[in-house]
């Protein structure tokens, strides 16, 4: 079995235990939740941007798809998992969210037309693919991103000593694709984008609070290339 089929078998395990259901309606009524810059980036442009068309690439569980949907235009959502398709295309009829488009879909090559998109996102995804293949998504999230448009890109950070910890507690050694703060950075800018900001998710959020890229302060900049496990580069076409 490839790496790819490993990948999609582990997912198409995990949809076993997932409710569609989970805290659906806490996101339809409620955004004080957010703690994640990111998430908060899109909710300010969307709040800026009323006619908005957002993608997510690789939707998971969901849950920012169904919260953004609250102020977008329309939200097109991709993943690779057929069953995850299907049921949210179940559930957002039931809801009676008729701004989602949900397909199956691979970020590598992206089906839609240049600069289709205000905002594009992907949170959790791209470090299952190798780093070339990460290169070869965020170009073409970049190619459907409208000049002046926001994209989120988050990737698992290679430098970090939770990584090894984090892989092997969580994902039963599933491989992944981390790469140091350094790559990211050269494969996001190298496409084209530039970063206004770069958060650091944590293992022990109450050990190490949230720590940004603030090049000013070169303690905090070290903190965060040393112990966030996922980085997020908020960044803009121009």
């Amino acid at each position: 079995m490839g790496y790819e089929q490993k990948v999609k078998k582990y997912f198409k395990d995990m949809d076993r235990y997932v409710e569609y259901d989970h805290d659906v309606s806490k996101f339809l009524r409620d955004t004080k939740f957010l703690g994640a810059d990111s998430e908060k980036a899109i909710l300010t442009y969307l709040r800026r941007h009323k006619d908005s068309i957002l993608l997510d690439c690789g939707f998971g569980a969901g849950g920012s798809m169904y919260l953004f949907s609250k102020y977008a235009s329309k939200v097109y959502g991709i993943d690779f998992t057929k069953k995850r398709v299907i049921e949210f295309r179940k559930r957002s009829k039931k809801l009676g969210l008729k701004n989602l488009v949900i397909q199956e879909g691979d970020v590598r090559k992206l089906r839609y037309r240049d600069e289709f998109f205000d905002v594009t996102y992907s949170f959790s995804v791209l470090f299952y693919l190798q780093p070339i293949e990460q290169e070869q998504a965020i170009k073409e999230m970049y190619r459907v991103t409208k000049k002046g448009g926001l994209c989120i890109i988050n990737v698992g950070n290679s430098s970090s000593i939770f990584t090894a910890a984090w892989n092997k507690t969580f994902f039963n050694n599933l491989p992944q694709f981390f790469v140091s703060y350094s790559k990211a950075k050269r494969m996001i800018t190298d496409a084209g984008f530039i970063i206004k900001n770069v958060e650091g998710f944590y293992l022990l959020p109450n050990l190490f609070p949230k720590i940004y890229d603030l090049t000013s302060n070169p303690v905090k900049f070290s903190l965060l290339k040393r112990f966030a496990f996922h980085l997020y580069f908020i960044c803009e076409k121009k």
